[in-house]
């Protein structure tokens, strides 16, 4: 009896072998998505950004996961998000990688744990927010006006040049702009994260909790803090 059974239940295994192959194959789908300036994204996906003339727009991974893929425009921002149907079975491990071709990136807002890498923004500004445990990181950045917002543990890092800086971190992110030289600052942290800034002029600083704040050598804060936290300024 028990050979019948298990003679049985062998190709119900093979079946579904074959099914589980079929969507982890690797595989690859364009989107005909264009006239965006942001991206809003949602998940645990991995965008890679590159600045061009024109726009495109890729996805490759296995199957699966590139089958669940919502990519559509609203507005001015590209939104990349998953069916709610089938979120628990999406995780880090098998989420896409997409390819963003666009001519400026002006705003990029992250829900969840995916992550947005860039390789230039340039213009009057540059928005940026994050809510959870998502990562932003801008290879070079000159713009005049830069505003980041993190709730969470998220985590934002550029290299660059801007005019202002309009900083708010809560939680225990990070904000990592050391590389960036800012011409003066608006800084509000609140909880035991670390915002890291390099501001030659005026910065206004308000510190709660028990995080940093360092804004270099050069930096003049008019600072108000409660808390064990530490602030840094010339």
């Amino acid at each position: 009896m028990r050979r019948v059974l298990l003679a049985a239940a062998l190709p119900l295994a093979a079946c579904s072998m074959g099914t589980a192959t079929a969507a982890d194959r690797p595989a690859s789908r364009s989107f005909p998505v264009s006239g965006f300036t942001g991206i809003d994204l949602e998940g645990a996906a991995e965008i890679d950004v590159r600045t061009g003339t024109g726009f495109s727009v890729r996805a490759e991974g296995d199957q699966a996961a590139i089958d669940r893929l919502e990519i559509t425009r609203a507005g001015p921002m590209l939104k990349i998000d998953q069916r709610r149907s089938v979120m628990a079975n999406w995780t880090r491990s098998r989420a896409p990688k997409i390819f963003v071709t666009m001519p400026r990136l002006a705003q990029a807002d992250i829900g969840g744990a995916g992550s947005i890498h860039v390789d230039r923004v340039e213009g009057n500004a540059l928005s940026a927010s994050i809510g959870g445990s998502g990562s932003l990181t801008i290879d070079t950045l000159r713009v005049d006006t830069a505003r980041v917002s993190i709730d969470g543990s998220g985590k934002v890092t550029a290299n660059g040049t801007a005019g202002a800086l309009d900083l708010g971190l809560g939680g225990s992110g990070s904000i990592r702009l050391e590389g960036v030289r800012a011409g003066r600052a608006r800084v509000d942290l609140s909880g035991s994260g670390s915002i890291r800034a390099a501001v030659d002029g005026p910065a206004a600083v308000s510190l709660s909790g028990s995080g940093s704040i360092d804004l270099g050598a050069a930096a003049r804060c008019q600072t108000r803090k409660s808390g064990s936290g530490r602030v840094r300024c010339g």
